[in-house]
Formats: structure tokens, sequence, C-alpha cells
């Protein structure tokens, strides 16, 4: 009985480590480089829709990731993040192997989808989103670090 309990033992502690090697194997997918043209009003001298997006969806981990998609997004200043966006604009990002990037823009703001009857051109303060693995295709070493929020207003 000891002998088989010690055996049950022997393998758990075999499995679990093989689980954290994995685990340091993964990929891990983040935004980065995020950058953005708040929107201007037309009497700057600038149509709203001219303003753009630009960001790099970066693999840091040790693994080689899958194909997934990203949202950009642009909501309410300070959103909670259920909170559906006013504008969206999806990107499929190819497969990327450890220390690849894919650059995404430069995005105008009139190719964002629109929703919720809101006029952008209208707001004064706003929240770009980027969700990297938005639908979670990618397993990866750290799950939690796949969001960029930044409030920007308009003056």
């Amino acid at each position: 009985m000891k002998l088989l309990c010690g055996l049950l033992v022997a393998m758990a502690v075999v499995i679990m480590g093989a689980n954290e090697l994995k685990a340091k194997d993964l990929p891990n997918l983040v935004p980065k480089g995020v950058t953005a043209t708040p929107p201007r009003t037309p009497m700057l001298g600038r149509d709203w829709k001219e303003n753009i997006v630009k960001l790099q969806v970066v693999n840091i981990g040790k693994g080689k990731a899958g194909g997934q998609l990203t949202y950009i997004e642009i909501k309410k200043e300070n959103a909670p993040a259920n909170e559906s966006p006013w504008l969206q604009y999806p990107v499929r990002v190819p497969p990327l192997g450890p220390g690849e990037a894919y650059d995404i823009g430069p995005i105008e703001f009139g190719e964002f989808s629109q929703g919720h009857g809101v006029e952008i051109q209208d707001l004064r303060e706003f929240q770009l989103v980027v969700i990297v693995d938005a639908k979670n295709m990618v397993k990866e070493s750290n799950e939690d670090d796949n969001i960029f929020a930044k409030n920007f207003e308009i003056r």
C-alpha cells in the first residue's frame, strides 16, 4: 500500500512538472506600441475619419502562437471591460513565432464599424481599447496581459 501511495505521489509530481514546463514553452501575445491620433473637429481642419490607430501584436513567449483575432475598440471613457464598444475594428493576426511581431495600421477611424448611435466626431472623451487574442484562440503562458486601454480627451 505504501509503495502504491509513493508511486502515485511520484506520478503526480512528474505530471505537475510537465505541465509547468509546458506553460513555460507557451506563446504570450501582447499589444505594443499602440498609438492613436485623437479625433479633431472638422473646424480645426481635420475630418475625424482621417485620424488613425497603429500598433503591433508581439509574441513575447517561448512558443509559437497560432492565428488569432485582435479587436481595436473605441468606448466611453473609463468604460467597464464588459461594456459594448461604440466602434470596433477586428484584425486577423497570422501565426507568430517567439519574438515575432505583426504590424497593424494605420487604420483610419472611418474604417471602424459604428454602433450605438454615437457620432464620434461629437465625442470629447473616449477610451481606446486593444484586445489581443480576443476569442482566446491561443493558449498562452500569461492570459492577463492581452489588453491595452487608454483614455483620450479632445481639447
